[in-house]
């Protein structure tokens, strides 16, 4: 019966992290107030869903009789169920951030940016987030520009986007009216520590409005 619970409270966590992909690289703004209300309600379900089954987990674990490797696989099963929990409320805050700010702000904007460190070294993945605000709702397009500087072999030095970023992935452009999620791929030459990383947002219509941010590199890893 417990087990069943889980599966259940498990698949209704995948659901909602799969119905947040679909909607991680849209932009219409209307839609993802629905969808930031259903996902409120579903997490709302799922957190009732969690403490049932800390109270039975708690249970299990008083028994006298009990079964180790059940209780074990429960209570993984329900730390695993608390993390997938803690991400879906960060996303939820994430596109209530959007969805607050778009009345506040107009013109072109870098909502989010971090990096993301993979397993191999020198390797990182980055996810920025662009949004707007601009009168009569038009669609803005233009690309992005990174660069990386810091210190290579004790000599500072800074990086043009051709060489840390991959070929495939350097022409980085966007097309929205709310917002828009990119990601790519950094890979940093050996012996090179990274200080700080610049974005370039030029617009294609007028790219005198280009917006450039610096920001240091320990302050948007992840």
């Amino acid at each position: 019966m417990y087990v069943g619970l889980i599966a259940l409270a498990v698949g209704a966590c995948g659901y909602l992290l799969y119905e947040y992909g679909r909607y991680s690289s849209g932009n219409d703004i209307t839609n993802t107030e629905r969808e930031m209300e259903s996902l409120q309600s579903r997490l709302e379900d799922q957190e009732l869903e969690i403490a049932h089954l800390a109270k039975q987990n708690e249970i299990l674990a008083q028994g006298k009789e009990i079964d180790r490797l059940a209780y074990t696989e429960i209570d993984q099963t329900l730390t695993d169920l608390q993390k997938e929990n803690m991400e879906l409320k960060e996303e939820i805050a994430f596109y209530r951030g959007i969805v607050g700010t778009a009345e506040e702000v107009r013109g072109l904007q870098i909502r989010n940016f971090k990096l993301i460190k993979n397993e191999i070294p020198r390797n990182y993945r980055y996810r920025l987030i662009l949004t707007q605000l601009i009168r009569g709702n038009r669609f803005v397009s233009g690309h992005v520009i990174l660069a990386v500087s810091g210190v290579h072999n004790g000599i500072e030095k800074s990086l043009s986007q051709q060489e840390f970023v991959r070929e495939d992935e350097d022409d980085m452009k966007f097309h929205f009216k709310y917002f828009q999620e990119l990601q790519g791929e950094i890979v940093l030459p050996d012996g090179f520590v990274p200080l700080k990383i610049t974005l370039s947002i030029i617009p294609q219509d007028n790219p005198r409005k280009t917006i450039e941010q610096t920001f240091n590199w320990a302050d948007v890893i992840t």
